[in-house]
């Protein structure tokens, strides 16, 4: 199954597809919903797909990176 990060919390998204068979996905902690509708749209989200595959293990690291900055964060900001 195709994931990717949630552009907000990082937390790893399954892809979906509606009835159309057109790609979303959904994120259940932050409630983002991110819908894929033209045809170069769907092509750069499959791209998109393949180069997170391939650097897999690197973006990781970055996530884990980007958790403990949010955890320092999170109650300054709000």
């Amino acid at each position: 199954m195709a994931k990717m990060p949630c552009f907000l919390c990082s937390k790893e998204l399954e892809l979906r597809r509606d009835k159309h068979k057109k790609p979303y996905f959904v994120c259940d902690s932050c409630g983002v919903q991110i819908f894929v509708r033209g045809r170069q749209g769907i092509e750069n989200l499959e791209e998109l797909i393949k180069t997170l595959r391939e650097r897999d293990f690197p973006f990781r690291e970055h996530a884990r990176v980007l958790h403990e900055i949010q955890a320092c964060v999170w109650p300054i900001a709000f």
